[in-house]
């Protein structure tokens, strides 16, 4: 009976070693590859994976749509730049920043061209200069409050002075045209003006570097930027910079594979639902701010409207009965310009700057007239010529007590 129980349910030695010996060489072969070589492997494979992905990403990429892309992206800074430099290389002239979205690099200089000019016109060289103060120009002294005439003009490219070289911007113009009045005395003049800004980026570059210095006067123009339509607004933007989001978004700007998650997971604002990048009702309020601001330091408020569409209308209506309502004084740019336009004996006024329109626009002036006065085909910007002339009519209403 034992034998029988041996043979039936026993094993033999032989087997059971070889087993145990197996069954010990497979737990080694288990143990063989430590934990942090099999981190290694995965953060291999998963490169692998999502560096495929990308590069296929990247391969099957479509064309861009037409269009400048939306405020508050990488792209939308690009295109900025190079609208403003007509230069796809060289020293950058924007730099992203949390707290006003993009700002002008310091200390960088870009030699360009204006590129609006009639076939076969000139295309004039343009100098950008941007001081160690983060504006364009010299830098102005601080600390001499008590013995220089000082205006500050704040605002968008208008003030910036886009596509103009930098003797021929408005900032410059009205320091030459005041020192003209008042011989013998220092005016500093500063540009505070960034492109594509709205007033909501203008309060808070106001608070960051001009509002501890005096300023006999402050001129404040935006307007254009404010009314453009966009899938977000300025405060929204802000907000979204504060964010943790946005680190993570700076680390993968580059990303056509996050580029193209984020456009699956976010799906797109259809354009019927785009909005002002800064509604009337916040434009009138941080306007207000501003104008409460300067008037707390004794300054003169001038309002500049530079409105260019005539569907930002109501924009310009907020800003007259804002200059009434607050006792300021209120400049409407395009209809003097219209009224200027009756009256072109005024170009004999300016030689330098129409013979320079004259080079760059030739005998299109005379089915366009406005191209004396405006840097493009549609008028927006002035040129230097408009710069010239309305920097005189600023200078005579500066140096005309208010209420005369």
């Amino acid at each position: 009976m034992t034998k029988k129980r041996r043979k039936t349910t026993g094993a033999s030695p032989i087997v059971g070693a070889q087993n145990a010996s197996q069954s010990a060489a497979g737990g080694r072969s288990a143990r063989a590859i430590p934990p942090w070589r099999k981190a290694v492997y995965a953060v291999v494979v998963v490169t692998l994976v999502l560096g495929g992905a990308e590069l296929a990403a990247r391969l099957t990429g479509s064309a861009s749509l037409g269009g400048p892309p939306p405020v508050g992206t990488r792209r939308f800074v690009t295109w900025l730049a190079g609208l403003s430099s007509d230069e796809s290389r060289g020293p950058e002239l924007y730099a992203e920043d949390r707290r006003l979205l993009w700002r002008l690099v310091p200390g960088t200089r870009v030699t360009t061209s204006n590129h609006h000019c009639a076939p076969g016109g000139e295309r004039q060289t343009v100098r950008i200069t941007i001081n160690d103060q983060g504006y364009r120009g010299r830098t102005r002294p601080v600390g001499d409050e008590g013995t220089a005439f000082r205006v500050l003009c704040l605002g968008d490219s208008n003030f910036f002075g886009y596509p103009l070289d930098d003797q021929f911007v408005f900032p410059q113009v009205l320091e030459n045209a005041l020192r003209r009045g008042a011989p013998g005395r220092p005016v500093h003049v500063i540009n505070g003006g960034v492109p594509g800004y709205t007033i909501a980026q203008g309060r808070r570059w106001y608070a960051e570097k001009f509002a501890d210095q005096r300023y006999d006067v402050i001129l404040l123009s935006y307007l254009n930027n404010d009314a453009w339509l966009q899938p977000q607004t300025d405060a929204e933007l802000f907000a979204r910079y504060d964010s943790l989001s946005y680190s993570v978004a700076k680390l993968l700007q580059h990303s056509q594979l996050a580029s193209r998650m984020t456009a699956w997971l976010v799906p797109a604002v259809a354009p019927e639902q785009y909005v002002p990048r800064v509604p009337r009702d916040e434009f009138v309020r941080d306007y207000e701010s501003l104008i409460d601001a300067a008037q707390s330091r004794q300054s003169r408020v001038i309002i500049v409207d530079h409105r260019a569409y005539p569907e930002y209308e109501p924009y310009s209506r907020q800003l007259q009965e804002l200059a009434r309502r607050r006792g300021v004084d209120y400049c409407p740019v395009a209809e003097q310009v219209a009224q200027r336009l009756k009256d072109l004996p005024t170009v004999e006024q300016y030689r330098e700057q129409a013979e320079r329109a004259y080079r760059r626009w030739g005998e299109l002036l005379g089915q366009r007239p406005y191209l004396w006065y405006y840097a493009e085909y549609y008028p927006e910007h002035l040129n230097e010529l408009g710069a010239a002339w309305l920097a005189d009519q600023i200078a005579s209403r500066i140096q005309t007590p208010r209420g005369e």
